[in-house]
Formats: C-alpha cells, sequence, structure tokens
C-alpha cells in the first residue's frame, strides 16, 4: 500500500487477518503481515502471496495509479479481484480497491472468507510441492495404502514407530511431526461424539507416551475433496521429555465403504514457531485419496 493508505487501513486489515490464530501452545497467527512501503515492491513482488491495497480517499500518486494499471492490463474492472502468477510462479496477488475505510471495512466483512481461501489454497498448494520435495518413503506409503486403502504421501524421513490391525504411528526427527492414522467402522459412530475423548482412548491403548489438555480446544475447517471438513486442535503433554505441543485431529469419511480414517498430526518444536508445521500437515492431509 502507499504510507497514507496504510496510516488509514492498517488496524482494520490486522483485526481480519489477525482473527485466525492457534495457540501452539503461544498464540500463532496462520497469516504473518508484512507491510511493504510501494518503493519496495521489486525487492518483494516474488513473494507468494500479496495483497495490493489502494484507498481512493486519501488521494495517492503511487498505489492508485498502479493498480489501475495492473487492472487495466488485466482486463479488471472489479474492485476485488484475484490474479495468479502476475510477478511470480506459484504466487496469488489479489487487488482490494475502495473508495474509503468505511468501504474497505465492508469488503473485508463480505469478502473476506474468499480471500482467506484464495490464499489459504496457495499455501497448501506451495506446502505441499515442499513436503513432495523431500523424497518419498515408498514403504510407508504401500504399508498405509494396504492398511487403510489410502493414497499419502509420506516423507523420505520418516520411520515406522508402531503398527496394529487398526492404528499405525509414523514419525521423523527433529522438528519432531508424528501422524497417526486409526480405521473404524461407521456404524455406531458420529462425529457429534467427542473426538478428543476417541483420540485419548486411542493414545492409551497404543501406549503413545502423551495426554491431550482439556484447555485450548478449537475448531477449524479444511478444504478437502471439494467439503468443508473440521479440524480439531488441541495442545498435548509428552510424559517422557517433560514437553509437548500443538495436534490435530482430521476425520477422512471413505463413501464407497463403511469405515472412516482419523488421521492425527502431532507437533513438538520447542521454543519455535509450529505454524509452518501445522500448515504442511493441513497441506499432507488435503491431498489425501481413499
Amino acid at each position: 500500500s502507499s504510507d497514507e493508505d496504510r496510516v488509514v487501513s492498517e488496524h482494520i486489515i490486522e483485526y481480519y487477518f489477525n482473527q485466525r490464530s492457534i495457540m501452539t501452545p503461544q498464540e500463532e497467527y496462520v497469516y504473518s503481515i508484512d507491510w511493504i512501503p510501494l518503493e519496495s515492491l521489486n525487492k518483494s513482488k516474488l513473494g507468494r502471496n500479496i495483497l495490493l491495497l489502494s484507498i481512493e480517499h486519501p488521494i495517492d500518486n503511487t498505489i492508485d495509479i498502479l493498480t489501475n494499471k495492473i487492472c487495466s492490463n488485466n482486463n479488471i474492472s472489479e474492485d476485488l479481484s484475484s490474479l495468479k502468477n502476475l510477478f511470480a510462479k506459484n504466487q496469488q496477488l489479489i487487488i482490494i480497491k475502495a473508495l474509503d475505510t468505511i468501504d474497505l471495512e465492508n469488503k473485508l466483512r463480505n469478502h473476506f472468507h474468499w480471500i482467506a481461501e484464495e490464499y489459504n489454497e496457495n499455501i497448501y498448494s506451495n506446502y505441499y510441492d515442499y513436503i513432495v520435495s523431500k523424497g518419498q518413503n515408498i514403504e510407508l506409503e504401500s504399508i498405509i495404502a494396504d492398511k487403510f486403502n489410502l493414497s499419502m504421501f509420506v516423507q523420505e524421513d520418516y520411520n515406522l514407530i508402531k503398527q496394529d490391525d487398526d492404528f499405525i504411528w509414523i514419525g521423523r526427527g527433529y522438528p519432531y511431526r508424528w501422524i497417526m492414522l486409526y480405521n473404524m467402522k461407521k456404524v455406531g459412530f458420529n462425529e457429534t461424539d467427542n473426538l478428543y475423548d476417541l483420540f485419548n482412548a486411542i493414545l492409551d491403548s497404543n501406549e503413545v507416551g502423551i495426554e491431550i489438555q482439556s484447555g485450548y480446544r478449537k475448531k477449524t475447517t479444511l478444504q478437502y475433496n471439494d467439503l468443508d471438513i473440521d479440524i480439531y486442535r488441541g495442545l498435548y503433554d509428552h510424559k517422557q521429555s517433560q514437553t509437548g505441543g500443538p495436534f490435530a485431529l482430521y476425520l477422512l469419511d471413505n463413501i464407497n465403504s463403511d469405515e472412516v480414517i482419523l488421521v492425527a498430526s502431532v507437533i513438538n518444536n520447542p521454543g519455535n514457531t509450529k505454524m509452518p508445521h501445522l500448515l504442511q500437515m493441513d497441506a499432507l492431509v488435503r491431498n489425501i485419496n481413499f
């Protein structure tokens, strides 16, 4: 944005984007906002996710001219628009043009879900490409395919920790990331049941050695096969190491069978941010197929 537009709009932009946060146990924001003055755009325009904000009042001769030029060159007439790969590959750019701050707030109130979905799609796509670039563990993928009828990418550095008839636990080293899968019949199961209690029971019966906390539980959503599925998030304690961190539960429904698969991701990265790892796990899960 221009300096003039940032002064009047910063609190509005940050209010909407900072509504999305997860306890890890510190509060971490899903989106990290970095304001860039227009004169620094050439240094920053290769970023993966960019928002160009142009507010007509106050008037300036910088961002308003740039956004109008981009819109004209790309045959865009709307005040809210989305462009892929304008300055760089795998880039999501959104343009917001508003009359004033009242108009800006109205646009964000009415369209922020769409804005977030545009950025999320790009974030998850880029994270999945990053995961895949780390190499493939075909042996573990085959075990998961045979046991759960799932096609799931597994990084090369993951190891098998434990498996049973209806349970598998894989993981990798620092920062520690565990993935657990549990198969159950649909008969007698209802998602409205307490999924946290079910996960606790699975952890106990398989002697995983962690215990989930009763507080800081939060339900978010993830687009999976064109549907929004619920993610059940929370915090755990690892008794042996006297540490803990965030976990997430995903319930995948195989519509062609009488089974559902509970996928759990567990992150441990003491003293460091966990958000990138949480988003990587989301990206991995949304690419699982039966």
